[in-house]
């Protein structure tokens, strides 16, 4: 119980320093030995303009991303993206909400590392 509420108070006091208001994230684990299972948690809030939102992986040797239709104000509130097999680097996650003209309306970003290891391939 006491491990549970430190985490989530430390979760708490860091999540407005990760995103503007309109858009938030965070990624999972911030640091992990390859082939990583990277988590992210996209937080949107309800715009008419929110027409697509996208997670962006990249490091100088790799490069993923993922995008998803929104629906404006109908659109999820909470949005996952997993990555998989991701190979060992140092990675900026970004997280992009843009609107009908494609162009982008919120932006957020963290940095991640993800150790080699012996199993890497």
């Amino acid at each position: 119980m006491r491990l549970a509420f430190s985490l989530t108070a430390v979760f708490l006091a860091l999540a407005p320093l990760n995103g503007t208001e309109s858009l938030k994230m965070s990624v999972s684990p911030a640091q992990s030995m390859a082939p990583a299972y990277l988590r992210v948690r996209l937080t949107v809030e309800p715009n008419a303009a929110n027409r697509t939102v996208a997670v962006v992986a990249e490091s100088d040797d790799y490069f993923r991303s993922s995008e998803l239709p929104l629906e404006g104000e109908q659109g999820p509130r909470t949005i996952f993206f997993e990555f998989r097999g991701v190979p060992s680097g140092e990675y900026q996650i970004r997280g992009l909400v843009g609107d009908v003209g494609g162009h982008e309306v919120a932006s957020v970003k963290q940095n991640i590392n993800v150790i080699a290891s012996g199993t890497e391939r």
